[in-house]
């Protein structure tokens, strides 16, 4: 959240707010459907953050107003209520997104070259996100692969030996396991057992036999 008050800072200075009574931040991930409490754990934190900005003056003496809308974990939504929040509540920035299909579908369609609004903050931190990626897309954290590497490689030190690996069976979850399966080829750990889960699934028992 730190980097994202340095942004708005840095927007207000060079007059991306002039005049404004006020700083907006919207917040477009899912707050339904299955990612919908990891969406809810990241507004509680953002807005935990704004409101201590607000209390110590806002930014500039500009208040921060933190604006959020559901996309329901839908690619197809999350460009839909972007552009819509982009026209209606013209924001600064957006933060949080997340859901690797939501923000590949972005990409795509060139959502953000569009609308010509930052998007600070990306869960997960798929590499197909970043290479290319997007000029208005910033990433705060460490790339998938990178802390899948320092997992594997962890793991190796401390002598473990055999591992299982339970993916989401996506493109997203199969990359992951594929460079798991890479990179452990290089240490001496050995893949004792893969497990594919649906999307969306939360039940992780095998089925009771008929």
């Amino acid at each position: 959240m730190r980097r994202i008050a340095c942004w708005l800072a840095m927007a207000c200075s060079i007059g991306l707010t002039a005049h404004a009574a006020e700083v907006v931040v919207a917040q477009v991930s899912p707050a339904t459907g299955p990612l919908g409490p990891n969406g809810d754990a990241n507004y509680i934190g953002a807005k935990a953050y704004f409101d201590q900005i607000n209390a110590q003056g806002g930014v500039g003496g500009q208040r921060i107003r933190f604006v959020r809308e559901d996309d329901q974990y839908k690619p197809d939504e999350t460009i839909r209520v972007m552009e819509l929040v982009a026209q209606r509540d013209k924001p600064v920035a957006f933060v949080n997104a997340l859901g690797s299909a939501s923000m590949a579908a972005v990409l795509k369609a060139g959502t953000l070259d569009k609308l010509a609004i930052p998007v600070v903050g990306v869960t997960p931190g798929a590499d197909s996100l970043r290479n290319p990626g997007s000029r208005w897309m910033f990433h705060i954290q460490a790339s998938d692969q990178a802390q899948l590497k320092r997992i594997v490689m962890h793991l190796s030190t401390m002598g473990i030996q055999r591992i299982a690996v339970v993916y989401q069976d996506i493109p997203f979850g199969t990359s992951g396991l594929a460079f798991v399966e890479k990179t452990a080829a290089t240490t001496q750990l050995k893949l004792a057992g893969k497990v594919a889960v649906k999307p969306g699934e939360d039940d992780l028992r095998p089925p009771p036999p008929p």
